[in-house]
């Protein structure tokens, strides 16, 4: 091994590289690591063409493993530890067979990645996909706590059942299975479940097995083998959230806003079908759209056969809460009543929303801002009291005279004081004149004018709204008796 000669002045801490050379050398031990006495025969020439005499110690330095690097570097991916020794100008030695880290996978252990998942069925009804949502924080209207979605992978046409426990799974299925016998005319050939109790009971296993249905079970804890039906629930229940708060209705409403929207969903392009709707691909036909109505908005049915009599109101405002399936109608809530009603003869006002009205609206009764502050009280109307004498005359006449003798001086400040039968009774210490005309007796005080007795009080009545922020004052002016609401 001879190298190519260079000048005699090379300093002691200066490294010559020479990409001639089969080995490269140093005269600094400290320079090399893991470092073993060289022992063979060759003779070693260097630089200046002399031969190391056979009693100088020569080591050779070996190259540092990647493993020893991974730790050094505190345990970075291969790639990362690749490119760190690259960019030194560091060799490291890599072993034949890739060793495993233990302290990495106890340390960095994660999830493997799912891959891109696409469309493997060829046909509908080659594999359902099932999962059951709830329980509801709140009850729906009828009762349910739960629903249950069977989705199939080719059409992605989705189905929905409420529930009002768990238990009912086996029941549903059992008759979608009959229900796309019939009128598809095929069987299912797979389902697949998260595995949760309500699908692998022995009843349920038994009838997939009966039926030839091959039963595929999620991991525990792995709800992404079951994606198509988790991300089916988060679309419904978000879009249910949305069609809730739009509507200005409350959390009972949940399951109708479930029902509508997969009633609506399965009319909507999809991009993993090409944009073409899941009832298109089910029933090869483009779904008509004309008739749809914004779910929570007014809706006015023909209530004449519920009418409990001839003059009672044709129909009432109600709430739309969607479609009805087997029914050629629409669902209405009434609110008066909390009753839902299918009909067919209906009117739509879209751009109102019962939910957000305020109760006394939604309950059919109307209050005006007056009605708030106001108070109806009741007044009595004065009258003259006539005697009949001897010979009749007109009341005209008597009236007439009547004014022109009288001088009446009202006191606004004295009010008379009311007996239990709604007659006014003037009660005056001052002498009462009468005065007295061809066939009546006219008889009045001198501060106010007598009360005629009458058969019916509530004859002479006047209803006359009363503020009960007024100023006592103007209260003090006119005689009142409020009666209570």
């Amino acid at each position: 091994m001879q190298a190519q000669k260079t000048t005699p002045f090379v300093p002691q801490d200066a490294w010559i590289v020479d990409s001639g050379a089969s080995h490269h050398m140093t005269a600094d031990v400290n320079s090399l690591n893991h470092v073993i006495p060289f022992e063979g025969s060759d003779k070693i020439t260097i630089g200046n063409v002399q031969s190391i005499t056979s009693s100088t110690v020569a080591y050779v330095g070996k190259a540092i493993k990647c493993d020893t690097w991974h730790q050094r570097l505190g345990h970075p991916t291969p790639e990362i530890m690749n490119c760190m020794l690259q960019k030194s100008n560091i060799v490291a030695d890599r072993d034949s067979k890739s060793s495993v880290c233990v302290s990495c996978i106890q340390g960095k252990m994660s999830r493997t990645p799912f891959p891109i998942r696409s469309v493997t069925c060829t046909s509908p009804f080659e594999k359902i996909h099932s999962d059951v949502w709830g329980p509801s924080p709140v009850k729906s209207l009828e009762g349910y706590r739960y629903y249950v979605t069977l989705i199939d992978e080719y059409t992605r046409y989705v189905w929905i059942f409420p529930m009002s426990n768990k238990s009912y799974v086996f029941q549903i299925f059992v008759r979608f299975y009959n229900f796309v016998l019939t009128q598809f005319g095929v069987h299912i050939k797979g389902l697949q479940t998260d595995g949760g109790r309500e699908y692998v009971s022995k009843a349920f296993t038994d009838f997939l097995a009966s039926k030839g249905i091959s039963s595929f079970i999620s991991c525990p804890y792995t709800p992404q083998q079951n994606g198509v039906a988790e991300r089916k629930h988060r679309h419904i229940v978000e879009t249910t959230i949305t069609l809730l708060n739009a509507a200005g209705l409350t959390s009972e409403f949940w399951y109708f806003a479930c029902a509508h929207f997969v009633f609506l969903i399965n009319r909507m392009p999809c991009k993993i079908l090409a944009l073409s709707s899941p009832y298109q691909m089910l029933y090869r036909k483009i779904p008509d759209v004309h008739s749809l109505k914004i779910f929570g908005s007014t809706v006015f049915p023909w209530l004449r056969p519920y009418a409990a009599n001839k003059l009672q109101a044709r129909s009432a405002m109600c709430i739309f809460l969607g479609y009805s399936m087997g029914y050629k109608g629409v669902i209405c809530f009434n609110m008066q009543t909390r009753k839902c009603i299918i009909s067919r003869h209906v009117v739509f006002d879209e751009s109102c929303f019962p939910g957000k009205l305020p109760k006394t609206v939604q309950s059919g009764g109307v209050q005006s801002h007056d009605s708030q502050r106001c108070t109806p009280v009741i007044i009595p109307v004065p009258l003259y009291h006539r005697e009949h004498v001897n010979s009749p005359m007109h009341e005209s006449q008597v009236l007439a005279q009547d004014s022109r003798s009288a001088e009446v001086n009202v006191n606004r400040h004295q009010s008379p004081s009311i007996s239990h039968n709604d007659t006014a009774v003037v009660s005056n210490s001052q002498s009462i004149e009468s005065t007295s005309t061809p066939g009546f007796t006219l008889s009045y005080h001198n501060d106010t004018l007598p009360l005629l007795p009458i058969i019916d009080p509530a004859q002479l009545h006047v209803v006359l709204p009363f503020d009960a922020s007024s100023s006592s004052s103007a209260s003090d002016n006119l005689p009142i008796r409020s009666h209570g609401m």
